[in-house]
């Protein structure tokens, strides 16, 4: 079920780990998936749109992605962003750390799915 980027309460699987599934340049994307296991029936996966910075690791232990809003008050003293208008800041914390994703939207899919097969979100294979 699709969560929208307005909603405060976020994406909490923070009993899960999460990989860096794939990260598309070109269409500004960027996936991380849990696979099923002996312990999970489902696989899981987080998909951010419009990208436009990302400062997190590849391997995260549990997952907590939450709203902290909108990126025309986001600053950063290193990185600079062009346009942020319809941006958001989403805050991701985890047992491996915490960092930052400045992007459009931030939506979760949960299914039966089994690790070699194809997102269920369009064009992330």
């Amino acid at each position: 079920m699709p969560i929208p980027s307005a909603d405060r309460d976020g994406i909490d699987f923070a009993d899960r780990v999460f990989h860096l599934e794939v990260l598309k340049g070109g269409m500004n994307r960027l996936l991380f998936r849990s696979n099923r296991s002996s312990v999970f029936a489902s696989r899981v996966e987080i998909l951010f749109m419009n990208v436009q910075y990302v400062a997190l690791g590849t391997s995260l232990e549990g997952i907590v992605v939450r709203d902290f809003g909108a990126a025309e008050d986001w600053n950063d003293r290193v990185w600079r962003i062009g346009q942020r208008d319809e941006l958001r800041v989403y805050v991701v914390t985890s047992a491996s750390g915490e960092g930052r994703v400045v992007a459009g939207s931030v939506t979760v899919d949960e299914s039966d799915a089994g690790p070699s097969d194809s997102s269920r979100f369009f064009m992330m294979d």
